[in-house]
């Protein structure tokens, strides 16, 4: 038992910093290539410890970068519910490809969730730069092996105490 709070706990703990580091503020240079933290976050624990409880927590997320960003309330839960279902469906797929596989199978599913970002923003006649929408799935995909890696150690560093 103790294990799988401590598992819950590193869950709660990523999803934070990832919340984090998508609403932290870089130059105007450096806007076009922040990774989709939270998404790259929720993928690596839909790709390695999915469940329901996974859901929850993305739509919660999805709904405080709502609120955050002051987009439509719902719009980054549904991105998110709509990415985790999908990973952890095709969890069987991705468990027999290798990490530089899964990097380049995960972006497609990236690009979804951007798409279904762009169309509510177009239902709710809001308009945002193309470039600061679909270049940050490049430097998603590029990053995805070192969070793999970092949270993959950080997880068999919990099940060791």
């Amino acid at each position: 038992m103790k294990n799988g709070r401590a598992g819950f706990l590193l869950l709660l703990v990523s999803v934070t910093v990832a919340v984090m580091l998508q609403l932290l503020v870089l130059p105007e240079w450096m806007r076009s290539s922040r990774p989709y933290w939270l998404p790259l976050v929720l993928s690596y624990w839909a790709l390695t410890q999915p469940g329901g409880t996974l859901l929850l927590v993305s739509a919660i997320a999805g709904l405080g970068l709502d609120v955050a960003f002051g987009t439509a309330l719902g719009q980054h839960a549904l991105a998110n519910v709509v990415l985790v279902y999908l990973i952890a469906r095709l969890r069987t797929l991705f468990v027999l490809l290798d990490t530089w596989q899964v990097m380049f199978a995960l972006a497609p599913l990236w690009a979804l969730y951007v798409f279904i970002l762009f169309w509510l923003d177009g239902l709710t006649n809001r308009s945002a730069d193309p470039t600061l929408r679909w270049m940050p799935i490049i430097a998603t995909t590029l990053i995805w092996p070192a969070i793999y890696g970092l949270l993959k150690g950080l997880q068999r560093t919990k099940r060791e105490d």
